[in-house]
């Protein structure tokens, strides 16, 4: 035993929690010593610190801050290259009649042994709450807790408690929160190449409710079993997460368990990407009376048992087991089941990847005499084998991009026959990969030893979805060893009744990721069925039928795919950039050159700066139509050139712009898409004119040339087909560039009202550009704009500082369509061509007419294929 270097606290004689008694030293005792930063009887023992350095005394308990009537507050114990008996952040002792809390303390231990226990908090009659422990590259001889609340008298929680665990060895188990006859919250324990012995790992152990608790392991070894979440009374929220190759667990892995007849099980989870568990796996279980909306996710690791998503004697229902990537599970997998007859809803299996299920039968929701409805079996992959599926009352085909015709979804090898009578089955393909052809067919399910189907099935015709893009009908059918689904022609078959299991024409949309058929939202269990599925096959492009080569449809060839109307939606975020981009040409042609011009007259010849901003909202009917939000500013320098007869007006400028815009589309059959986004551009110009007018009365010409970048976001929740038609997004980002040119005559009528005649030509280009929606691939072409404004104004000199403006102009687009393409096809497109009318009142004001200043407001009105309102602000200022 050496001598300790001890900091912080004082030595006293057996601290035991009995009576409160603190029997302090003058120096160490020579038995039963306790090393402790603050003891007291009736007070609180709050904000101690006590560090441990080098002490080898095996006896040895080591605390920051002991009471007994009082609290046990904010103490913090360090630990280092030392070998001590116990350690205890705050230690709460007495009876219940003196209840008090442990909160907030801090024990840190590295490169220790430690012989017994290690506690943030040990609270008897009082809660323990926000304590956090840290261990790394030490020896726990016991087990580690990081706040345990009520462990000898009363009801107190253990909530917000934290362990961490470091290349180290604990002997018996570890807890981030233990509450006895309360609640434990929001406790976490993370383990990292560490190895727990001989008891359990348990994020909240509680004799009441479990929620909110964590475990995370990593290359982490734990020779019993690990829990999220330990309730009694129920347990909710919480989650376990195993990744490493290195990571093994002897015993059973649950995300949450609560055992007394009457409780709940939900909302818990298992995430295991690596590692071996030896016994079974379940996202919630309850031995009372509810399992719902638990969640496992296997992407990786070997598990040799069975795998439930949720586990009752009870009720289960929305549960998930999602298996991805190359998981191995040699047990059997449930999306719901128990150990007696219980009844199963909305329970699902998600496969995709490339897992090992070779000694794995499937169930969907395995009620045991129970009841079983609405459970589901969806495949995202495809060359899977496993022993059988049963109690599964739909199957959705996701089929992936790259399959090929005559390729084999499942295969079946346990012996038994596969009954599917009754059952629906839906198919559908992710997007990004081939287009399928009429005729190509794919075997959803093989089994040698038979696979049984009743008339429904044999008989059904489905519709399938590739992305949000493509539709496809298939046949669906079987022979004695295979169910088959085969690309059809014609018309759309009657989609059934999804509610009536009498009808299995569509089983609801196998691909909809607002349904429980999207692993990437395990939590929602809502019922896949979508009989108001909207897709109008029979005319997606506004083409009766196919569709003809080079127009919306299927491009003919074979291909046994319909482009969906509703690919018009994505493209509409291309109008709202290119709408942006000519709002901010039209305040070029329009106040740009006014300010520009006003301040080069006040400037001598010399370069006088400008600005003008303007703003409003503006609606573009574009075939369906698209609200625009937004703003353009313009800055920028101008001044005379002199010339023999007139004038002559030079300047360059930069200019920006950003909007928001919601695009609205109601297509044949009644579908409603709504989608939005952002858009900015930002570039710079040139602009010149040229005035032939003598006596204020005359011709002029103008033109300017514009280059930038613009970039938008556009995205939709309201599309239907494959994974992700439910968060439909992209980003683009192009030049633009573009010129206009203009001829007017201003002729006075008195000496203070003049009339301006005008006609301008626009041009704009919008470079194509390329993106991934949903797993499609969209092909943005250019978008060319080409308009003419025919305009008249009416010019009123109010005062010499104030000048009055009204003006009417039609303006006429010939172009402005916004084109794409996706796997080859042409999508619908929304288009800008039609006619404008464009009204205009403002008032220009110089303050003083000896400051170079001048200010200016204006309202613009728009009416036809353009709707809406602009308000501009202008300025310029001889510099």
């Amino acid at each position: 035993m050496g001598e300790a270097a001890v900091l912080g606290g004082d030595w006293y004689y057996e601290i035991d929690g009995i009576g409160g008694n603190c029997n302090p030293q003058s120096s160490k005792p020579a038995n039963f010593a306790t090393y402790a930063g603050k003891c007291e009887g009736s007070s609180d023992a709050i904000g101690a610190y006590v560090e441990v350095n080098g002490e080898t005394d095996s006896e040895l308990p080591v605390i920051g801050g002991y009471t007994y009537k009082g609290n046990a507050s904010g103490n913090q114990v360090l630990v280092k290259d030392s070998q001590v008996r116990s350690v205890k952040g705050a230690f709460k002792s007495g009876d219940d009649g003196y209840d008090g809390s442990a909160n907030g303390n801090i024990v840190i231990i590295e490169r220790s042994i430690i012989e017994d226990g290690v506690y943030g908090a040990d609270a008897e009659d009082g809660a323990a709450n926000g304590n956090i422990v840290t261990i790394s590259d030490s020896e726990i001889g016991y087990s580690v807790s990081g706040g345990v609340g009520g462990s000898g008298y009363g009801e107190h929680e253990a909530n917000n408690n934290k362990v961490t665990i470091t290349n180290s060895t604990v002997a018996h188990g570890v807890v981030g929160g233990d509450a006895y006859t309360e609640d434990a919250m929001n406790n976490t324990v993370t383990i990292s190449s560490s190895t727990i012995s001989n008891d359990e790992v348990r994020g909240g152990d509680a004799d009441w409710v479990a929620s909110g608790n964590s475990v995370i392991l990593n290359d982490a070894t734990v020779v019993s079993s690990v829990y999220g979440g330990d309730g009694d009374g129920g347990a909710d929220d919480n989650h376990v997460i195993i990744s490493g190759a290195n990571s093994r667990v002897g015993g059973e892995v649950l995300g949450g368990v609560s055992y007394h007849t009457g409780t709940i099980a939900s909302n818990n989870s298992v995430e295991i990407s690596g590692g071996v568990i030896e016994d079974k796996v379940v996202g919630g279980s309850s031995g009372g009376d509810f399992a719902n909306e638990n969640t496992v996710k296997l992407s990786g690791g070997w598990l040799k048992g069975d795998v439930y998503g949720g586990r009752t004697a009870g009720s289960a229902t929305g549960n998930i087991v999602d298996i991805s990537g190359t998981a191995r599970v040699d047990g059997n997998v449930y999306g719901a089941g128990g150990d007696f007859a219980m009844d199963a809803y909305d329970n699902r299996v998600v496969l995709s990847g490339a897992p090992v299920l070779t000694n794995s039968t499937l169930f969907g929701g395995y009620a045991q005499g129970g009841v079983s409805s609405g459970n589901v079996l969806e495949i995202r992959t495809k060359g899977l084998t496993a022993q059988n599926v049963k109690d599964f009352q739909e199957y959705h085909f996701i089929l992936p991009g790259d399959i090929q015709p005559d390729e084999t979804v499942l295969t079946l090898i346990g012996g038994e026959s596969t009954d599917l009578q009754g059952t629906k089955v839906g198919v559908a393909l992710q997007g990004g990969g081939n287009v399928l052809e009429v005729g190509d067919q794919v075997a959803l399910i093989h089994n040698t030893a038979g696979v049984l189907v009743d008339s429904s099935i044999a008989r059904a015709s489905v519709t399938g979805y590739q992305g949000i893009s493509l539709q496809y009908e298939f046949d669906v059918s079987a022979d004695p060893e295979n169910l088959y689904a085969t690309v059809s022609t014609g018309s759309p078959a009657d989609p059934g009744d999804p509610s009536d299991p009498s009808d299995p024409g569509d089983p609801g949309d196998p691909s909809d990721p607002s349904d429980p058929s999207d692993p990437s939202d395990p939590s929602d269990p809502s019922d896949p069925s979508d009989p108001s599925d909207p897709s109008d096959p029979s005319d997606p492009g506004g083409q009766s039928g196919q569709g003809l080569p080079g127009e919306p449809g299927s491009p003919g060839g074979g291909s046994g795919a319909t482009v969906m109307e509703q690919t018009k939606a994505p493209v509409e975020g291309r109008i709202s950039t290119m709408a942006l981009s000519l709002q901010g040409a039209d305040m070029v042609a329009g106040e740009g050159f006014k300010q520009a011009g006003a301040a080069a007259a006040s400037g001598s010849g010399t370069a006088v700066g400008f600005a003008a901003v303007s703003g409003g909202s503006m609606r573009y009917n574009s075939g369906s139509h698209v609200d625009v939000d937004g703003g353009s500013l313009m800055l920028g320098f101008a001044r005379k050139i002199p010339v023999a007869q007139g004038d002559m007006l030079a300047g360059v400028f930069i200019e920006g712009g950003y909007g928001s815009y919601d695009t609205y589309n109601e297509f044949s059959d009644g579908q409603k898409v709504r989608g939005g986004g952002s858009a900015r551009y930002f570039g710079g110009g040139v602009l010149l004119r040229r005035d032939w007018a003598i006596d204020q009365a005359g011709p002029y010409a103008e033109g300017s040339l514009r280059i930038g970048n613009v970039s938008s976001d556009w995205g939709s929740n309201d599309l239907i087909g494959g994974p992700g038609s439910q968060n439909a997004h992209y980003d683009t980002s192009n030049l633009y560039y573009g010129a206009h040119l203009g001829l007017g005559y201003v002729q006075p009528l008195t000496d203070r009202l003049s009339v301006d005649v005008s006609l301008k030509y626009f041009w704009a280009h919008q470079e194509g550009d390329s993106a991934i929606i949903a797993g499609d691939p969209f092909e943005f072409s250019a978008v060319d704009s080409h308009r003419t404004r025919l305009g008249v104004r009416l010019n009123q000199t109010i005062t010499e500082q104030v000048v009055a403006y009204a003006s009417a102009a039609w303006e006429r687009e010939y172009d402005g369509q916004a084109r794409a393409t996706t796997y080859g096809f042409d999508t619908p497109s929304p288009g800008l061509k039609g006619n404008s009318g464009l009204f205009e009142l403002g008032v220009d004001i110089t303050p003083d007419a000896k400051r170079p200043l001048t200010l200016g407001v204006g309202l613009q009105a728009y009416v036809g294929k353009r709707e809406g309102f602009n308000g501009v602000a202008k300025l310029s200022y001889e510099f």
